[in-house]
């Protein structure tokens, strides 16, 4: 488990909240690879929430710092609404295998497809 503190928690589309927290203990940095995801627990109404699974947007080089894109769409990820610059917030993980091996992966192709014209 690692302590991160909201830095800023921002509406990015009518159903999108980006929550940007820091890592502001002087614990180990969260060390995620692209690809993986971690689980994520707070304070909300005095109690704590159970953690839940969200996808990391960030860039792995500034590990101080980790960015989750939330749909919002149910109670949790309502409350995640409610955070303020300053909460604190507990870390879980990295998990996921979804990561690209440089040793082993030398020669990939990936294909982009476009979802707009």
């Amino acid at each position: 488990m690692h302590l991160y503190n909201v830095l800023r928690n921002e509406q990015i589309t009518p159903s999108t909240q980006l929550l940007t927290l820091k890592n502001d203990s002087l614990g180990r940095p969260f060390g995620f690879q692209p690809g993986q995801y971690g689980a994520i627990s707070f304070r909300h109404n005095q109690k704590p929430t159970a953690a839940r699974c969200f996808s990391i947007v960030s860039s792995p080089t500034e590990q101080d710092t980790l960015q989750f894109s939330i749909r919002i769409q149910g109670h949790y990820t309502k409350a995640i609404q409610d955070l303020q610059a300053g909460d604190p917030v507990q870390v879980f993980g990295p998990f996921g295998g979804f990561v690209f091996n440089t040793t082993r992966d030398q020669n990939v192709i990936m294909p982009c497809r476009r979802y707009w014209q």
